[in-house]
């Protein structure tokens, strides 16, 4: 009889048992099938048994339906929820990323750094900014090669990208910052970069009527290999810098090196020519 009544006990503690417990034990053993049974009896899944049939998913490979049981956790976490919610998406961001699910992973991601702003996702920033980069989107690719920088991330693996973002949002200013490390990098699109940046700086500072820093900006630019296009627009810009501040010698100078320039220039070539012969009197 004894032993009877401590089967029953054990039966009904067996039977009693959790269903995130039970799912989480068969997870761990590998028998994905019965837990995801489990997990689907209930008609109102607490946040647990939700994270969990993310994680299901993930090891089946079905990451469509582990991202949207995890995006069905909702917001409003506790702590230990979070947690581990956070380490599912980080799972199944990495695998998606490893699969060429790219979609996937980017949105595991971004729901990932929704869930802890500060969570370490490697080199999943890169991931996101690059993604965002080939899309277009060179704002939102500059705010993950940001983030990917400001924690340690290597500058020279995203060079050339970052620089073109820069570029592109027009932070001329900081581009320029970049200067130095831009010139140690050996890739083609670099240079130009670089040119394009430093011009419009220095013709955003002659605006602003700040000469010395555009005559900074532009000897940098003319220091580096530039094209034909990029030395006759530093060369005339240079000169009516130079006339600004009443250097007339530089002036005719920079102007001369334009018209030297075998490039054809037209009605712009015929101003220059009247400009110097006015200096010249």
């Amino acid at each position: 009889m004894r032993r009877i009544t401590l089967f029953l006990l054990l039966l009904i503690a067996c039977s009693s048992e959790k269903p995130e417990i039970k799912a989480k034990k068969l997870l761990e053993t590998g028998k994905l099938k019965e837990a995801e049974a489990i997990l689907l009896e209930s008609d109102t899944p607490s946040v647990l048994s939700r994270i969990l049939l993310g994680e299901v998913y993930t090891r089946m490979g079905k990451l469509d339906r582990a991202l949207t049981a995890f995006k069905s956790a909702g917001y409003n976490l506790k702590k230990d929820e979070k947690n581990f919610l956070s380490t599912g998406l980080l799972e199944l961001a990495q695998k998606a990323q490893e699969q060429n699910y790219y979609l996937i992973a980017r949105e595991a991601y971004e729901r990932l750094l929704e869930v802890d702003p500060d969570a370490d996702i490697g080199d999943g920033l890169k991931f996101l900014a690059d993604y965002y980069f080939r899309l277009g989107d060179k704002r939102k690719a500059l705010s993950y090669y940001e983030m990917y920088l400001n924690r340690g991330g290597d500058f020279e693996g995203i060079a050339t990208n970052y620089a073109q973002c820069l570029l592109a949002v027009g932070d001329y200013r900081k581009l320029a910052e970049y200067y130095d490390e831009l010139r140690k990098i050996r890739e083609a699109d670099t240079d130009w970069i670089l040119q394009e940046g430093l011009y419009k700086l220095a013709e955003q500072l002659y605006e602003e009527e700040k000469y010395d820093s555009a005559l900074l900006y532009l000897k940098k630019l003319l220091g580096l290999r530039t094209n034909d296009i990029y030395t006759d627009r530093a060369n005339l810009l240079l000169g009516r810098v130079y006339e600004a501040i009443y250097d007339t010698l530089n002036a005719i100078r920079a102007y001369s090196d334009y018209l030297r320039s075998p490039r054809k220039k037209g009605s712009q070539a015929d101003e220059v020519r009247q400009r110097l012969k006015a200096l010249t009197r």
